[in-house]
């Protein structure tokens, strides 16, 4: 799923794209992936628990993810 996104963003973008906000992230499948591909990513959800699960995937991972 990830690729298809990657790919969008160099094909559709008018410019290199770097910064990422992932609405509705939930547990962050796709909000990972796209940090450890060197994206600077915002994931936002609706509920704060699973915000807090994927906050601690990504800093068990080391990755710098914002989650809001």
């Amino acid at each position: 799923m990830v690729d298809a996104y990657v790919e969008c963003f160099g094909r559709f973008a008018k410019r290199r794209v770097k910064d990422v906000l992932d609405i509705a992230c939930g547990t962050g499948g796709p909000t990972i992936e796209l940090a450890k591909r060197g994206y600077s990513i915002v994931g936002a959800d609706l509920h704060e628990e699973v915000i807090e699960l994927t906050r601690e995937k990504a800093k068990k991972l080391g990755l710098n993810i914002k989650f809001i």
